[in-house]
């Protein structure tokens, strides 16, 4: 196909943004429609439309749309994310949702899938990122940016085929990815079982056991004693800065946030932010501190400040553990925030408000398993020698889906503007069949 014959529109002519809610629906409040919060939009075109509500519970506050519409999340960093889907199987026809997304109808001369693959191709997101307004986490592209979108449309028919290549050269793309995150998860599952045993039942498999007095902890060895976390402390556990992360520069001190830590313990160079030294200076971390999340889907996330690491602090929805190493090696105490039991401690202990939450107070009564410290190092040095094989296996998994995911990128990108002639491959590939 030839993208120079393709015609040039603003969104606002061929489709219709964020809809009422027609008078028929208006008037049905008592009846269940399907409702989707964002966690409900996936970012590979997915959606689950399982959760209902009463359409009276939802006629204000909320987004509308109808079968066949698409719903691409407005807020960052779901935006940059691709969160959207092309929406179907809405109990009668119809549903709402959370107000972070838009919603776009096709009209007539737009096929439907063609118009979910614009809106999930790079330069839509890029240039909506640009046009971003509000401040921190809450920024969001705002409807203007959508009507006024320009885009290059073919015939309809050529719309249609290009859409039908991509569904079926992304799916592909999508089961890879798939199997690499099943394997990752796999692997995590064998790494959590390599941990929980060493911090909470030791290396020699014949010592004698105890009762730990803690029922998620079960027995540990006779030799080891249970402490909660504050008496094993250097000093109080401490909430970090309120600052946004607004800055970049590279001579002021580094501002750590949950978002910086990689899953294999390192920090992430592109998500670096800078706090001016003097505002930093009551958030300073060593090396060996560790980090807690203590809000998000991130609780309980632990992150250890390696020994070569840069002038740092750190951001208040963490929360630092400064360990007293002749009770308590930080190692230690970094694995064991990796277990299993953790994680059950974890689960129970935390409040639901309007995010999942742990505070300095709860973390602070955690029990411990607190083995002699020689015994302490004998674990850890044995424990990062047994993950490392299992960490360069998820690393290279990571590393495969992001190849991936970049080559899913590209190749929406040049169907849907026209660089690449699908109907070809597709006759082609009818015929090889």
């Amino acid at each position: 196909m030839r993208s120079n014959d393709w015609e040039e529109v603003r969104l606002r002519y061929v489709v219709d943004i964020n809809p009422s809610v027609p008078p028929e629906i208006r008037q049905s409040r008592e009846a269940e429609v399907s409702f989707l919060p964002m966690e409900a939009i996936g970012e590979d075109g997915s959606f689950d439309a399982t959760k209902t509500r009463r359409v009276e519970d939802v006629l204000t506050g909320y987004s509308f749309f109808e079968n066949g519409d698409i719903a691409y999340a407005k807020v960052t960093p779901c935006f940059e994310n691709g969160k959207a889907a092309v929406l179907g199987g809405l109990i009668g026809g119809v549903g709402f949702g959370t107000t972070e997304v838009t919603v776009v109808r096709a009209r007539d001369a737009v096929d439907t899938k063609f118009l979910f693959y614009v809106l999930v191709e790079d330069r839509f997101k890029q240039l909506g990122k640009a046009e971003m307004t509000g401040a921190g986490g809450l920024k969001r592209v705002p409807e203007s940016f959508t009507r006024n979108f320009k885009v290059r449309l073919p015939l309809l028919d050529e719309q249609r085929a290009i859409a039908s290549y991509l569904d079926h050269e992304t799916a592909e793309i999508d089961d890879f990815i798939a199997d690499q995150e099943e394997l990752i998860a796999l692997l995590n599952e064998r790494r959590a079982a390599t941990i929980t045993r060493a911090v909470t039942k030791g290396l020699d498999r014949t010592v004698q056991m105890k009762s730990s007095g803690v029922e998620w902890l079960g027995e540990v060895p006779e030799g080891w004693s249970i402490a909660s976390l504050r008496h094993l402390l250097a000093s109080k556990l401490k909430y970090g800065a309120n600052e946004a992360a607004e800055f970049d520069d590279p001579d002021w001190v580094r501002y750590l946030r949950i978002t910086d830590f990689g899953y294999n313990g390192k920090l992430k160079d592109e998500t670096f932010k800078s706090l001016p030294p003097e505002v930093a200076a009551d958030y300073m971390v060593k090396p060996n501190d560790i980090l807690l999340a203590r809000s998000g889907a991130t609780v309980g996330k632990a992150f250890i400040v390696p020994e070569d690491s840069p002038p740092s602090c750190f951001a208040g929805y963490l929360i630092r553990v400064e360990c007293d190493s002749k009770l308590l090696l930080p190692r230690f105490a970094y694995r064991f925030f990796q277990s299993t039991p953790f994680l059950d401690w974890k689960n129970a202990s935390q409040t639901v408000a309007t995010i999942q939450n742990i505070g300095a107070d709860k973390y602070a009564t955690l029990p411990m398993p607190v083995p002699p410290v020689d015994e302490q190092e004998e674990i850890v040095d044995y424990l990062d020698f047994e993950t490392a094989e299992i960490d360069a296996a998820i690393a290279d998994a990571e590393e495969a889906i992001e190849l991936s995911k970049e080559r899913r990128a590209a190749l929406i990108s040049a169907a849907v503007t026209g660089k690449i002639d699908v109907r070809n491959r597709i006759t082609a590939e009818l015929g090889a069949a």
